[in-house]
Parts: C-alpha cells; sequence; structure tokens
C-alpha cells in the first residue's frame, strides 16, 4: 500500500503482532508507526509525531493478561436493587 511499510509480523507482550509505519506523515500529532493485533482486533501500540522528526510520542498497552475474566467483575454489589425500567 502506498504511503504504509509493513514492518512485517513481530511477538508482543506474547501475542502475536504486525507493524507498520506511516510514511506520509510529518504533521504535528500525525500518526507514525502502529502495531496490532489480529487475535484481539485491536491496536498495541502507536507513535505520533510531536515535532517531526525530532521528537514523538508513543502509546502502549502494557501488562496484558488473556484469559477469563474474574467472576467478581460480574456480581452484582450487596444493597443494589435491579429493577425494570417503568414507562410511563
Amino acid at each position: 500500500m502506498e504511503g504504509r511499510n509493513n514492518l512485517g509480523p513481530e511477538v508482543y507482550q506474547g501475542l502475536q503482532a504486525f507493524r507498520y509505519r506511516l510514511t506520509r506523515t510529518r504533521n504535528p500529532h500525525s500518526l507514525h508507526e502502529v502495531v496490532n493485533s489480529d487475535q484481539l482486533f485491536l491496536q498495541l501500540e502507536q507513535s505520533n509525531w510531536e515535532r517531526y522528526p525530532e521528537v514523538e510520542t508513543v502509546l502502549r498497552l502494557t501488562d496484558i493478561h488473556l484469559g477469563e475474566p474474574s467472576k467478581e467483575l460480574f456480581e452484582i454489589p450487596e444493597g443494589s436493587h435491579l429493577g425494570v425500567p417503568v414507562r410511563e
């Protein structure tokens, strides 16, 4: 694809991922490089130019754990009341 270099597959915190670099981005806050996971269907990392080519900001997902969520996430707190919305 024009304007994008595929840097190939990699392992990112134990996940299969792929990285690509956008080559037509030189404006402030423009996207520069991205790491995506097909397994999770999400972006794991991105870098943006703050000032080309000296300064860039990088956002990363860290401490990724795959597995079933804790059952406690789905428990209704004591004292809560579940009701059906009333239609007028």
